[in-house]
């Protein structure tokens, strides 16, 4: 079957014509998740449903990590139980982030400054 013309923008860097839902049903699921539209996204969820962009989603998180790491946090909500996703965000660094940001410089306080 044949995306509907409004996903030809997501793909300008394939032959639009040559797409097929089923043989790239992986790179569809990933880029609309990406770069989609809200209505784009309602027509994945409709065609290929919760399940299938689910298995895709977490094959991404295990495998390559193909996904940027916002539209992990975002679709993690959805597909990730709580336990899991708080694993992804850990995993992912966003605890390092916090840290990196804290205060690292210590003030000695010695009794030879008040005096």
């Amino acid at each position: 079957m044949k995306l509907p013309d409004s996903f030809e923008r997501l793909f300008r860097n394939y032959n639009f014509c040559k797409i097929d839902t089923e043989k790239h049903e992986r790179m569809i699921i990933k880029t609309t998740l990406v770069l989609g539209t809200w209505e784009q996204i309602l027509w994945l969820f409709e065609f290929y449903g919760k399940d299938k962009i689910g298995n895709v989603f977490c094959e991404d998180i295990n495998g390559l990590r193909e996904l940027p790491e916002p539209v992990v946090n975002l679709w993690g909500l959805l597909f990730l139980d709580e336990h899991q996703n708080a694993n992804e965000l850990e995993g992912r660094g966003a605890e390092s982030k916090l840290k990196k940001w804290s205060c690292r410089r210590r003030v000695p306080v010695t009794d030879a400054v008040y005096s």
